[in-house]
C-alpha cells in the first residue's frame, strides 16, 4: 500500500515523496518509482523540518512513532493500516497538541471512494509498476511466500 500511495502522491503533484522502509528491496522499487528513499533509521535526521503529510503503513507502535517524529507542524499523520487490538502508542501529548499534529485514521472506502480509486486507474494511475510477480494458479502457495517473506509486493495469479 506504501507504493500505491506513492503513486497517488505523484498523480496528485506532490513536490518531493520519500519512501520509509526497514527492507532496502522495497526502497529500491520505491526509488525506481521516483521517491527518495530512506531506511527508518536514517528518516529523523533526513526529515528534520518534516513531511506535510506522512501515510502509515503498518500498523505498529513503532511506525506511528516514527510518523510522529517526522511530521511537520501543522502536519497530517494517515493512520491507513490497522493495528491488533492489543497495540498501544505512547507519544507526547503536547508535542502532538502545540504542534497541531492531525491523526487521521483511515477505514473503509465509501462506493464514491472506490469509483475514484477506479477511474484513477482507468486513466492512467500506473499500477502495473507494482507487479512484482506472476504465476499460474497451481503456484499460489508460491505466491503467497514470497508476499508473507516480503519477497513480492503485488503477485498476480491466472488461471
Amino acid at each position: 500500500m506504501g507504493m500505491l500511495h506513492l503513486l497517488l502522491g505523484q498523480a496528485w503533484g506532490a513536490s518531493q515523496i520519500y519512501a520509509i522502509d526497514l527492507l532496502r528491496h522495497r526502497l529500491a522499487l520505491a526509488e525506481a518509482l521516483g521517491a527518495t528513499p530512506l531506511h527508518a533509521d536514517e528518516a529523523p535526521r533526513a526529515l528534520h523540518a518534516g513531511a506535510a503529510v506522512v501515510v502509515v503503513g503498518p500498523g505498529n507502535e513503532s511506525a506511528l512513532a516514527l510518523a510522529l517524529q517526522v511530521v511537520a507542524p501543522d502536519g497530517a499523520v494517515v493512520l491507513f493500516t490497522p493495528a491488533p487490538p492489543a497495540t498501544r502508542a505512547s507519544f507526547v501529548w503536547h508535542d502532538l497538541y502545540f504542534r497541531e499534529t492531525r491523526l487521521i485514521p483511515s477505514y473503509s472506502a465509501s462506493h464514491a471512494e472506490m469509483r475514484y480509486a477506479l477511474a484513477l486507474i482507468a486513466n492512467g494511475l500506473p499500477v502495473e509498476r507494482l507487479i512484482t510477480h506472476r504465476m499460474p494458479l497451481v503456484q499460489a502457495p508460491d505466491g503467497y511466500k514470497l508476499l508473507r517473506r516480503a519477497e513480492a509486493l503485488k503477485v498476480i495469479v491466472t488461471p
